[in-house]
């Protein structure tokens, strides 16, 4: 759905001995899914990119799965094109974060040429293949300050801390900026979506009568986390950084545009279908996305399921409220400044107001 039609209410305590005290209003309307049941698989097709227009592409792509046994078979070179497609909205979206978010989080002003050239080369690259050396050699000079196989090499805090500190890109700069409040943080780590064969979620989702699972999802009871953290928790990188606070987490946004470039340079294929009826699945830039279709006898859409990483990750108990819950800071910019970066480092695909204790400070809006 479009942004302005939903809304993530977070409300921050106190310190207290066991954690401040979060409430997670997750105001996104779910229900919106049911506006594909009843009409046929071709139109589907058709509205979801535009209904759900953040990361339309990754939409479309869990829909084409999830509805691939209503539709003529798809060759190789389609689903490669629309993996394409789906690995350039990655890439923008991380680029946006750096170049865009990253700077407000430092109270400093994002280069408008800058954004206008992340719009304009990805577009391209996504049309025309040619154009991606265009854009790796943008990223290469102005986010990173050197090739992103290089970065993808990094393997300890000390290599990512001295590129920080020595380097003056986009996100080096950034990072260098938000060390110390991404260092002052509780490390967080929830069991990770990504280890969880998407199958698996098509019986909850097939129960899903009112639609509760798709709006605060867990597994066996258990809150799960979804993302590039969760994505590359293998990486030498994040391993080196898992106990450093929240520089893991921004330091995953970088290592997943650089796999994302990556896999374009190696025209990766598209990843394996899920094996059961009716699921389907994709990696976006926010995480893990699974869609989950029936038919009737018409072949119309009898039921529809989105289940998007948002809720995963913003559930009232999941890896928004305990890192939230984890600031242990007591100078109110602090508190503002660490709930800031929480929200913008796990980037939720909706606006997010903040409302900080009374105590500490006035509410703020916030968007993630």
């Amino acid at each position: 759905m479009h942004a302005a039609q939903q809304r993530l209410q977070i409300h921050l305590g106190a310190a207290a001995p066991g954690g401040r005290a979060v409430l997670i209003d997750n105001q996104r309307p779910v229900q919106a899914m049911r506006l594909l049941e009843g009409r046929t698989v071709s139109h589907a097709l058709q509205i979801i990119p535009v209904v759900f227009s953040l990361c339309g592409h990754a939409q479309l792509a869990a829909a084409c799965d999830a509805l691939r046994h209503a539709l003529p078979p798809t060759s190789a070179a389609q689903r490669g094109k629309l993996h394409r497609r789906v690995l350039i909205e990655i890439i923008r979206e991380h680029l946006l974060q750096v170049h865009r978010d990253w700077p407000h989080l430092c109270d400093a002003r994002p280069n408008a040429a800058h954004l206008g050239d992340i719009v304009r080369l990805t577009e391209a690259a996504a049309t025309d293949p040619a154009d991606l050396d265009t854009l790796i050699d943008w990223v290469s000079r102005n986010t990173l300050g050197l090739p992103p196989d290089e970065f993808l090499n990094f393997d300890t805090v000390e290599s990512l801390r001295h590129w920080a500190q020595s380097t003056g890109a986009a996100a080096p700069r950034g990072l260098r900026s938000l060390w110390n409040a991404a260092t002052s943080l509780r490390a967080v780590e929830l069991p990770a979506l990504e280890s969880l064969l998407p199958e698996r979620l098509r019986e909850p989702l097939a129960a899903d009568t009112t639609l509760q699972f798709v709006s605060q999802p867990t597994h066996n009871g258990v809150c799960l986390e979804t993302g590039p953290t969760a994505r590359h928790r293998k990486h030498a990188l994040i391993r080196s950084t898992a106990n450093h606070g929240l520089i893991a987490r921004l330091a995953a946004r970088l290592v997943d545009l650089c796999a994302a470039l990556s896999a374009l340079q190696r025209n990766e294929d598209a990843p394996a279908l899920a094996r059961v009826a009716g699921v389907g699945w994709v990696d976006s830039a926010r995480g893990r996305l699974v869609h989950y279709a029936e038919l009737d006898g018409q072949e119309r859409i009898a039921r529809y399921r989105i289940l998007a990483p948002t809720e995963w990750n913003v559930h009232p108990r999941g890896l928004v409220a305990k890192l939230l819950a984890g600031i242990q800071a007591d100078v109110p910019a602090c508190v503002q400044r660490q709930a800031r970066l929480v929200i913008q480092a796990i980037d939720p695909c909706v606006p997010a107001t903040l409302h900080i204790a009374a105590q500490l400070l006035p509410t703020e809006r916030t968007h993630a």
